[in-house]
Parts: structure tokens; sequence; C-alpha cells
């Protein structure tokens, strides 16, 4: 039987040539001025921008459709706990159950893709750091709701096993905070985009001046999955982009792995 490489020889699909521009199925990939993995094809339809533009929209789609709905959802279920007059102990460990379960299903969606379930538990930690300071900070203003903090503390505990993802804690870190939902889909949505962009940067396969134009071009996009993907319900929510979880997968069995991103 031929390899999945060999069917896509003659006309690879567009997010194929993608990774192959990426180095990541075997092309060259420029990094700090040099190469390896010998050289990118070349070609009409093998210029590097069109096929990064579409690895760079296919993270922001895939991610989109798979994780806006937890942080969705997240953020609804603290929303409903500030929202509750009695404020009481109980409601808060509730809500800290319910988010862990979240979490949980989350963490199984992401345990197939290691890369990116390592990126995900990382900014999911970042953000609850972040999190304990506001929040510490706005109770010593007499500001913010007396839930907050235990929540923050209870929910850290309940994941420490799994890890608290990145989508689960935006979603919650911005229902304390009082944000609209909507607001806070878009920042996360935008968030995975400018973080898309500033790794090609990184990598040398875009310079910053055109990397301006790709993240306008792809905040337009994140913008518009965020709004599409916000009421998706959970059983619906996946990864749109087989072949860049082949290419994350691939990460882990590179000779070099430069960062995590």
């Amino acid at each position: 039987m031929p390899s999945l490489l060999h069917l896509f020889s003659v006309v690879p699909p567009p997010r194929l040539q993608a990774a192959c521009q990426l180095g990541i199925l075997g092309a060259g990939v420029q990094v700090a001025g040099s190469s390896v993995a010998g050289d990118a094809p070349s070609g009409p339809n093998r210029d590097p921008e069109v096929a990064l533009r579409e690895f760079l929209r296919s993270i922001v789609l895939t991610q989109g459709r798979q994780q806006i709905p937890y942080a969705s959802e997240a953020h609804r279920l603290v929303t409903e706990l500030q929202e509750d007059p009695s404020g009481s102990s109980y409601a808060a460990a509730d809500c800290a159950t319910a988010l862990h379960e979240l979490n949980r299903s989350l963490d199984t969606l992401l345990a197939s893709v290691s890369p990116s379930h390592r990126a995900s538990v990382a900014a999911g930690a970042g953000i609850v750091r972040v999190g304990e300071s506001w929040t510490q900070s706005r109770a010593s203003l007499g500001h913010g709701h007396r839930t907050s903090r235990p929540l923050l503390r209870e929910v850290t505990t309940a994941t420490r096993v799994t890890g608290l993802h990145g989508a689960v804690a935006h979603g919650m870190l911005g229902a304390i905070l009082g944000l609209p939902r909507d607001a806070v889909l878009d920042a996360y949505a935008y968030s995975t985009a400018r973080g898309a962009v500033n790794a090609a940067t990184r990598l040398n396969l875009v310079g910053p001046q055109r990397a301006v134009a790709i993240q306008t071009e792809l905040a337009e996009v994140a913008i518009e999955i965020a709004d599409s993907s916000q009421f998706l319900r959970l059983d619906k929510a996946a990864g749109v982009s087989p072949i860049l979880d082949t290419v994350h997968c691939a990460h882990d069995v590179l000779e070099l792995r430069l960062f995590r991103t």
C-alpha cells in the first residue's frame, strides 16, 4: 500500500503543503538563517507565505472549533456563581466541581496530541498565576466577588493531576473579572492567532512587517470563529485540521525541537 505522502505527492492538499514548507514533513525550513531537512519544493503552488498563511489559518480554525466552546462554558459557570445572591461556599464548591469536569473533558480531547496538550496546560498555569494576582489586588481595593479567590484555589487543587487547560482558565478568569463573554472569547481567539504569528516570526518564516499583515488577516478569522463557536455544544467541539494534528504529533520525534508554542 502506498504511503500517505506518496498518495499526496501529485497534488498535495494546501495544509499538507504548509506542513512541508515548515519542514515538519521533510521539506526545508529556514531557522535563524540556516536550513534543515533539504530544500523546499519550488513552483507556483509552493509559495512559502501562501502555505504559511494556510497553516496559521488552520491553527486558528481548529483551536476555535475545539476549545472556544470550553472557554464559553467555563465563563457561563462562573458567571452564574457570581450572580448567585447567596455567594455560599457550597455554590463555589459546586462550580469548582463543574469546572473540574469541564477541564477533564477537554483534557481527554487533547490527550492524543501531546505537544498541544502540554502547551494548553502551560497556558492554563500562566493564566491562573495572573488571575491570583489580579483577584488579590481587586480584593485589597474592595472589588470583586468574595467567592473568586476560593474558587481559583479549589479549581487549581482539583485539576492538579491533569493540569488546568488554557481555554477553561481563560473563560473562568474572564467571568471572575466581570468581562462579557463575547469579549473574553474574542480575546482568546485573538491570542491564539497572535501566538501563532509570533511563533512564525521567531522561526524566521516571516518578517516582522509581513507578520503585521498576516496578524490583521488572522484576527478577522479569529473573531469570526469565536462568534460562530461560542454556542457550540461541547459534544460537537473537535479539531477541524487532522493534518495539523499529525504535524503536532511529529514534533516530539524531530531531531531538533526549537521551543514550545
